[in-house]
């Protein structure tokens, strides 16, 4: 894959439909994915694991998780915090949803002029 450029892969095919502006590959897992998850790794050519994501089913994930507190600072660029625990090693998923117009006495929040909720998924590996 050349710098500067996005790929789009397409699994158990042998060829992609067209996308201008994009790499395209195919190839990979057949059908649906395994129950258990899977992960997708972007290696280098010299072995190197540059990039990981994965795909876990929300069944891999406990419940038990550090207090997470969320604050928006002066210029509304958000920041999180973590309190108690430590995270565990693994892979792991903080779930966030910024209430932006929460009440007639705060600053009304908005983007795009949208003050609904926005929700995040934050997806991690601790080594």
């Amino acid at each position: 894959m050349r710098d500067g450029r996005t790929a789009g892969v397409y699994g158990g095919v042998a060829t992609t439909p067209p996308d201008s502006g994009v790499d395209l590959y195919a190839g990979g897992t057949v059908g649906v994915l395994p129950s258990t998850g899977v992960v997708f790794q972007l290696v280098a050519p010299g072995g190197r694991v540059v990039n990981e994501l994965c795909e876990l089913p929300d069944a891999m994930f406990t419940a038990a998780a550090p207090r997470v507190q969320v604050v928006a600072n002066g210029d509304q660029t958000r920041v999180f915090l973590l309190t108690g625990a430590r995270l565990p090693s693994g892979f792991g998923r903080l779930r966030l949803r910024w209430l932006r117009d929460t009440d007639d006495d705060l600053p009304r929040l908005s983007v795009g002029g949208l003050a609904g909720a926005e929700d995040a998924v934050l997806r991690y590996r601790l080594r």
